[in-house]
C-alpha cells in the first residue's frame, strides 16, 4: 500500500463499512473519505487521523506500518501530517 487512504480504504472494506458510514462517525462527507482514499487529499490531519483510527477500531500507527514509533502528538492540530513527517520524529525522538 503507497499511502493512507489505501490503508483507510482497506480496514473501512474489511470491516464492511461505507465510505458514507465511516465518514459520519468522523463527521466527515463521504466525499472527503474518497478523496482521502483515492489519494486525491495528500495530508490528513492529526486530529482526523485519531478520529479515523477511533471509527476503524485500530491504533493510529496503523496507518504508518513502516514506523516503529509514531508520536503523532508532537504534530499541531492545524498542521497536515504525512508520513514524511512521522518518519522524520520517529528519527528526531
Amino acid at each position: 500500500m503507497d499511502n493512507i487512504g489505501d490503508y483507510i480504504r482497506a480496514r473501512r472494506r474489511e470491516i464492511n463499512m461505507s465510505q458514507l458510514e465511516l465518514g459520519q462517525k468522523i463527521g466527515k462527507s463521504s466525499q472527503v473519505i474518497s478523496n482521502w482514499e483515492r489519494g486525491y487529499t495528500k495530508g490528513v490531519s492529526v486530529e482526523d487521523l485519531k478520529n479515523l483510527a477511533r471509527a476503524l477500531a485500530v491504533d493510529i500507527k496503523y496507518f504508518f506500518p513502516d514506523e516503529d514509533s509514531v508520536s503523532y502528538k508532537c504534530l499541531p492540530h492545524s498542521r497536515q501530517a504525512s508520513a514524511e513527517d512521522y518518519r522524520h520524529l520517529s528519527a528526531a525522538g
